[in-house]
């Protein structure tokens, strides 16, 4: 099972959740499944946030980045340039912030210093 929105998890079981222009992803088949790039992209950060977790932060380009957290066992390194699909990392248990809604994806895309909702990206 990939983990990018295109190919996450079948439309069927998947559910988009709006909270501040981030989208949360879940299901209960979700965990440990691998998170891909959604594009070639510029790592510009690998981190941990005590809401999201570990994270990784990708410049897409044009002034566009995306914020993926809710990770384990990340892969992808800062300064590395990766192409369209290449593991991240794979979705890890929730932060405490999101035990009600289980193991998700927390996906966050800005252009500029403003974000945008990445549901309007997709292909």
């Amino acid at each position: 099972m990939s983990c990018w929105i295109t190919a996450w998890i079948p439309p069927s079981i998947f559910q988009p959740w709006n909270s501040t222009n981030a989208i949360r992803v879940w299901s209960s088949r979700v965990r440990s499944a691998p998170v891909n790039a959604p594009a070639a992209a510029r790592v510009l950060e690998v981190g941990n946030n005590e809401e999201i977790g570990d994270y990784v932060l990708l410049d897409l380009g044009n002034d566009y980045t995306v914020t993926c957290g809710q990770l384990k066992e990340i892969t992808a390194v800062q300064g590395e340039y990766l192409e369209a699909g290449q593991l991240l990392g794979y979705v890890a248990e929730p932060t405490k912030y999101y035990t009600i809604e289980g193991s998700n994806i927390f996906l966050e895309m800005r252009h500029g210093d403003k974000t945008v909702d990445p549901l309007d990206y997709l292909e």
